[in-house]
């Protein structure tokens, strides 16, 4: 499993006709091998967890026998460890898909409960007033009623089954995807033809890298293009010749080599990546030639003063050398290689010294508030998104990267950390589900947060800006009421200022029983109870605010009960 930040490049490969069934094969026997490994691993129990002396004892029993009738392994050590981290990634990966299923169907559930417990007493009513006229609107509300009662029966037992199978860590994996598994069972399928497309499914190998190893992989060996010269500044193209297992050496030979590779994008990196493998070897080969000399010397004292003066041998460090990872694709009649090669965080260059930028992610704006060291707001802005003119959601994906490397660029400027909620978006989702705005209901359901996150924090880490997480308890109730008409702002500036205030260490204090603020365009006002307020000097900050939420949801209840005449649309006060 892969815990480092990597940078991965893609790109189409030409075979000619004998690289390619090469390469087909290889793919074939990579895919047999890993579909008996996967069973080895369920009857063992330790599908979920990568062992690599299992891998090695499961490595040595796989064994074919040569023309010279010798006894050898299919695999070797770092291709069949390859497969297990895959296996194990796959099953780590379906594991928590079963988790943010649970959790989503929870939401659901939590909703749906309520939903009978009202359908229950809207049958019950019907049954105290029941009479021959309204019989047909008794049978509709015991419909309603049961009709909820199963679904959340059901919804129930699945949920069941998922933590079950999550504590048992079952997990089904089937290579080549389900949807090609069932197209089998599809009326109209040739069988056989299916069959055979079954057979020959596989469609990709893979293996990782080490920066000590030459060539920063010890079975793919990514090189200049032979007619190719560095120094040319012409666009690079390169040669990966990759090793052959040993059970398809005798019909392949010992390797292949994809000839003539171009990127489209990162060729800069890879191209630096090689050139410092290049050198690290140059350096070694060095080294082990002035020792090999020093050795034949016939003098002791002499070869250890030599030997002491030659000094270690090279690392790649030295050299910026780092690890490189392959993985061949086929799509369709196409083959693809991807190129992964570690991040190198950047120094840090910004301090929470110097203040921080609080970020608020919402269903159609990032929300930034610039504060001070002091805690003091400097300034706030939005940047806001949307589907664009088709309705797409790439369009919008677009525009929040923009939006995010020009937040980037401003902290960068600034040298201010950037702070944000650390959020279990599925959490959340639950928790507002019963909240107080619809809006923000369906800006829960709807963005992808995760990714938003991922993407930012991979920005950060390229440009050398801090990336902070706080506990995201009710920023927005506290930025709603303490800020928005303070400070002019909306409520998601609001809650922006009190994510990076929050990390500053500073408190948010109720000094006023009175809660000024607007709702649906609406200057409105809510007096906290005397005894409430007394208790926020007895109860920590976080118990208090839970208790003021609770409170607060209530009275949302009944809006109209705190409403003020609508304001006029020219900003000027109530009228």
């Amino acid at each position: 499993m892969l815990r480092k930040d990597y940078s991965t490049y893609c790109t189409h490969v030409s075979l000619d006709a004998s690289t390619e069934a090469a390469v087909h094969d290889f793919m074939q026997s990579w895919l047999h091998y890993q579909t008996h490994r996967t069973v080895d691993l369920k009857k063992s129990g330790l599908l979920g967890k990568y062992d690599k002396s299992d891998c090695d004892r499961y490595r040595k029993t796989q064994t074919f026998e040569n023309k010279q009738k010798q006894v050898l392994e299919k695999f070797d050590a770092r291709y069949s460890r390859a497969i297990d981290i895959d296996i194990q990634a796959r099953a780590e990966s379906s594991l928590e898909c079963k988790a943010i299923e649970i959790e989503s169907k929870q939401i659901k559930l939590e909703k749906l409960k309520k939903d009978v417990q009202k359908a229950l007493e809207k049958y019950k009513n019907r049954q105290e007033i029941t009479h021959d006229g309204n019989r047909e609107l008794l049978h509709q509300a015991y419909n309603h009623y049961y009709r909820l009662l199963g679904k959340q029966q059901r919804l129930e037992g699945r949920i069941g089954t998922l933590e079950k199978e999550i504590e048992a860590q079952k997990v089904k994996i089937t290579f080549g995807g389900k949807s090609f598994f069932h197209q089998q069972f599809k009326k109209g399928v040739d069988f056989k033809a299916w069959q055979q497309a079954w057979a020959n499914r596989g469609d990709r190998f893979e293996c990782g890298g080490s920066k000590s190893e030459e060539f920063g992989n010890k079975k793919m060996h990514l090189t200049f293009a032979k007619d190719y010269d560095p120094s040319s500044g012409k666009r690079p193209r390169f040669d990966l010749r990759i090793l052959i297992p040993a059970c398809l050496q005798e019909v392949h030979g010992q390797s292949i080599t994809f000839r003539n590779i171009i990127f489209r994008y990162g060729e800069a990196n890879i191209q630096r990546n090689v050139l410092a493998h290049k050198a690290y070897r140059q350096a070694k080969s060095d080294y082990e030639k002035a020792k090999r000399k020093i050795n034949n010397l016939v003098n002791e004292e002499e070869k250890a003063q030599a030997l002491n003066a030659l000094g270690e041998s090279p690392k790649a460090d030295k050299f910026g050398a780092l690890s490189f990872a392959f993985q061949v694709l086929r799509k369709g009649k196409h083959y693809y290689l991807h190129v992964s090669i570690p991040k190198v965080p950047k120094p840090k260059k910004t301090h929470a010294q110097n203040g921080v930028m609080g970020l608020d992610i919402n269903h159609d704006n990032l929300s930034i508030a610039n504060v001070s060291k002091g805690g003091q707001l400097v300034s706030s802005k939005v940047f806001r998104f949307n589907f664009g003119p088709k309705h797409s959601a790439a369009h919008r994906e677009q525009m929040i990267n923009q939006h995010l490397k020009t937040l980037v660029k401003e902290a960068l400027a600034k040298k201010k950390d950037i702070v944000l909620e650390r959020l279990d978006f599925t959490h959340k989702k639950s928790m507002q589900t019963k909240g107080l705005d619809r809006d923000y209901n369906r800006m829960l359901h709807s963005l992808a947060y995760r990714k938003i996150k991922e993407n930012l924090r991979r920005l950060c880490l390229d440009n050398g800006v801090g990336y902070k997480e706080v506990n995201p308890a009710y920023t927005s109730m506290l930025g709603r009421f303490l800020y928005t008409k303070r400070y002019g702002i909306s409520t998601h500036q609001a809650a922006a200022f009190v994510i990076a205030r929050r990390y500053m260490n500073f408190e948010e204090r109720f000094h006023s029983k009175t809660l000024s603020f607007i709702y649906k365009d609406r200057s409105c006002h809510l007096e906290i109870p005397e005894r409430m307020i007394k208790e926020q000097a007895k109860l920590k900050p976080f118990q208090f605010w839970g208790k003021l939420y609770r409170w607060i949801a209530a009275e949302f209840k009944a809006p109209s009960r705190f409403y003020q005449p609508t304001l006029c649309s020219d900003s000027s006060p109530a009228c």
